[in-house]
């Protein structure tokens, strides 16, 4: 009887967070970006990682329609067999590249919301003054030279199909469309 293992309770979900909490650090920035500089997917994954999987945590990713709209869903299954997610929206980008962007995105920030991970000097808008903010506008100009280099109706109704949202709503874009439905149709 002496050799017996004294038989250990599984954690709930609330002392695996609390655990989790307790190890995570601060996070450092690693990648250099045109607007300045952002903690890699890699980066957050590999400082959390173990304690995460430590705790008896499981970590997916899926993409997925909630409520009528399409996103990214990160969800956290503890050995408890409760589970914790987190989503975000997809923007209406055509672009494969620029989806595969915000997917990572989407990820790293739906697993620092899940485990409250902090990643230092994230926040550094907030300590900006109040109007000197500059707000970021799209550039439809080059969509607009798209549209107006249609060889047809139906190539027009297309390529205006593959815009964003924030492109169809630019100046340059309203015009061209107007340009067309006069000339084209």
């Amino acid at each position: 009887m002496e050799n017996e293992k004294k038989e250990e309770k599984p954690k709930t979900i609330f002392e695996s967070f609390l655990a989790v909490q307790k190890e995570l650090q601060t996070i450092t920035k690693d990648k250099k970006a045109f607007k300045g500089s952002y903690a890699t997917i890699e980066n957050i994954w590999e400082s959390i990682r173990e304690i995460v999987n430590r705790n008896e945590f499981v970590v997916t990713h899926q993409s997925t329609i909630r409520e009528g709209l399409k996103g990214l869903l990160t969800t956290v299954l503890h050995s408890s067999g409760k589970v914790v997610d987190s989503f975000i929206e997809y923007s209406d980008n055509k672009d494969p590249q620029e989806k595969g962007k915000e997917i990572t995105y989407a990820k790293r920030y739906n697993i620092n919301a899940i485990f409250n991970v902090i990643v230092a000097d994230e926040d550094t808008d907030a300590s900006k003054p109040l109007g000197k903010y500059r707000k970021w506008t799209v550039d439809g100009s080059l969509a607009a030279k798209k549209l107006l280099n249609a060889k047809s109706a139906e190539d027009s109704r297309r390529i205006y199909a593959s815009l964003s949202a924030e492109e169809r709503k630019t100046s340059e874009v309203i015009k061209a469309v107007e340009f067309i439905k006069e000339n084209l149709t």
